[in-house]
């Protein structure tokens, strides 16, 4: 077995991401955000390609956390030392900040984003997305305002009060963001395969992509297929990567092709295999091995639940 980096909290010791992340309070999904956009951190990397972090990362992190949470802006102590993140905690944090309420921060990019879409600002629609990315963990920021907008947009764009280039700019950095979500996931290494994607003929994929970004963050190992997927395919899919559930988003299809590509999907994937069903046309009469989510909420907890369960395809 490799040896692993130590993770006591001596001088010089390393620590992994997770490690860290209980340590600090800061999720993985911020740790790599501070890293990323904001040149936070500088982590090292083992032989096998894991993040890790110094002691000294460590202190600095829950200097940054407790600035960040009083208010500072991360963008301003990002490139600070830990002696100057000391220093200015030192001389004391303005009484009147507070830490910022996901909820309104969530409403606050919201209202910057449509905003900036409205101009055609994508420089400034995608400030606003980096701000929600940097303010809240992946959930609620799906949750939030990812999920709300994608509705707004489409509301907007079938009243005509956003043009199509308007609504394709708009839906293309939030795939963008979506998918950066979804490659952040870290699932354990025993976590079970999800496949997400769309049946032949619907087109939205965003749906789909959402669904794999909740998913991944529940434990899941989601591997995403993109939009518009064959039977055959789904079925080859879900079979090479031994999955125990299907993930389909069904937004723009009519009753009678919601019902046939289903039908067509169930006898093509394995028996046992489960095929998940969300979108605009939720409203069906349950069938054997189709389960229906309504919500985001039941689809974490039934991903949780399946990621966590012991599985005959394991």
């Amino acid at each position: 077995m490799a040896a692993q980096p130590r993770r006591a909290a001596t001088p010089g010791g390393l620590h992994r991401i997770a490690v860290v992340a209980r340590k600090t309070g800061v999720s993985e999904h911020m740790l790599r955000v501070w890293e990323r956009r904001y040149g936070a951190l500088a982590s090292h990397r083992s032989a096998a390609g894991y993040r890790l972090f110094s002691d000294d990362d460590v202190a600095r992190i829950c200097a940054i956390e407790e600035l960040r949470a009083a208010g500072e802006a991360i963008g301003e102590i990002a490139g600070l030392t830990l002696q100057q993140l000391q220093r200015q905690k030192a001389r004391g944090l303005p009484a009147t900040r507070r830490p910022a309420d996901p909820a309104a921060v969530a409403r606050d990019c919201h209202t910057r984003f449509l905003s900036a879409i409205e101009r055609l600002d994508l420089s400034e629609a995608g400030r606003a997305l980096t701000t929600a990315a940097a303010a809240l963990a992946p959930d609620p920021l799906v949750v939030q305002l990812v999920a709300p907008l994608l509705s707004e947009i489409g509301v907007l764009w079938q009243e005509d009060r956003l043009t199509l280039a308007q609504e394709h700019a708009a839906s293309a950095l939030l795939r963008d963001q979506l998918g950066e979500l979804l490659r952040a996931a870290t699932p354990g290494k025993r976590a079970k395969v999800l496949v997400a994607t769309t049946p032949p003929g619907e087109q939205h994929e965003l749906g789909a992509l959402i669904a794999a970004v909740i998913a991944a963050h529940a434990g899941a190992r989601v591997i995403y297929l993109g939009a518009n997927t064959p039977a055959s395919e789904l079925a080859a899919a879900v079979e090479r990567t031994k999955a125990v559930a299907a993930m389909l988003s069904v937004i723009a299809l009519d009753e009678e092709s919601t019902r046939a590509r289903l039908e067509e999907a169930r006898r093509a994937v394995p028996p046992g295999v489960e095929l998940w069903v969300g979108g605009a046309s939720v409203r069906r009469t349950p069938r054997a091995g189709i389960i229906w989510i309504r919500t985001l909420d039941e689809l974490r907890v039934r991903a949780r639940s399946a990621s966590r369960s012991r599985s005959p395809r394991g």
